[in-house]
This record gives structure tokens, C-alpha cells and sequence, in this order.
């Protein structure tokens, strides 16, 4: 679930991750900076960041709609967020 939350963003705010990522592929790989990008994300059979971002989000939408019953109940995470709110705003 942390790759819906936080690759959420702007390419912008993503580009030096995914630069590393490249890099991390090409010295794993012993190729060049000419080489190509997609090659070798394949030779490794992985999905490029905004491509992974957007297969985790449709995994979890049909999860959402055909499986509800294998996701995580979402209620102890919003109780424990309302107390904390509740608690920060009654102090302010």
C-alpha cells in the first residue's frame, strides 16, 4: 500500500527516485547510460515507478470491488487518526 500513497504525486516530486532506479538498473546490469531504459526494466521483468503506481492502484480498485472481504479493515486506522486530530485540536 505505500507505493498508492506516496508515488501519488507529481513526476516532478518522483524524478531523482526514478533516476536512481535507472541507474540502480544499469549498474545491476552492466549497461551503459545509452542504453535502453525499457530493455532494461524488462530484462528484470519490473514496471517502471508511474507504471507500478498506476498497476497497485488497480489491484487494490479490483481488490476494492471483487474482494473486499481480503483487504484490511480500514476502521482501527481512522479511530486511531480521529483520536490523534480530536486530541491536537482540543489542546489548540
Amino acid at each position: 500500500m505505500v507505493i498508492e500513497l506516496y508515488a501519488n504525486t507529481y513526476y516532478s516530486y518522483l524524478d531523482k527516485l526514478v533516476k536512481l532506479y535507472n541507474k540502480l538498473l544499469r549498474i545491476l546490469q552492466c549497461k551503459t547510460r545509452r542504453s535502453n531504459v525499457l530493455d532494461l526494466y524488462e530484462n528484470y521483468n519490473v514496471l517502471p515507478l508511474p507504471h507500478l503506481h498506476q498497476f497497485s492502484v488497480l489491484v487494490f480498485v479490483h481488490k476494492f470491488v471483487h474482494h473486499r472481504d481480503t483487504l484490511p479493515d480500514p476502521n482501527p486506522v481512522g479511530l486511531y487518526l480521529g483520536v490523534t486530530l480530536d486530541r491536537t485540536l482540543s489542546y489548540r
